[in-house]
């Protein structure tokens, strides 16, 4: 909390949180009073939430590795490409681009 303090004014954090300057004050108190029992209380939630990231990416990890070996239908390799630009930077919106969506397509369409 001492982080919030330093950064944000009691007034901003009041504005933001529809609270009046003496209320953030009271509550900072409280916390500073309580110190090791909001700590212990935040490390609780910060496990907890570290134990759900845990078990939805051990969940997820074959779903994801099966979506990754099913092979592309028509059409989806010009989306691929294009999240790939976009994820450099590059626009999937210029001449070249739909030129090769559509020669990929077609070639698609040739082989398949």
């Amino acid at each position: 909390m001492g982080v919030v303090s330093l950064l944000l004014s009691v007034s901003v954090i009041a504005e933001k949180l529809c609270l009046t300057d003496a209320q953030v004050n009271a509550g900072f108190s409280r916390i500073k009073a309580h110190q090791a029992e909001v700590e212990d209380e935040y490390q609780q939630v910060w496990q907890i939430a570290e134990d759900n990231r845990q078990y939805w990416d051990e969940r997820n990890r074959e779903r994801f590795a099966r979506l990754a070996a099913t092979p592309l239908k028509l059409g989806q390799e010009a989306i691929v490409l294009s999240f790939k630009l976009e994820k450099t930077g590059l626009s999937p919106r210029c001449e070249s681009f739909n030129r090769l969506q559509f020669e990929m397509t077609s070639s698609f369409t040739a082989h398949h």
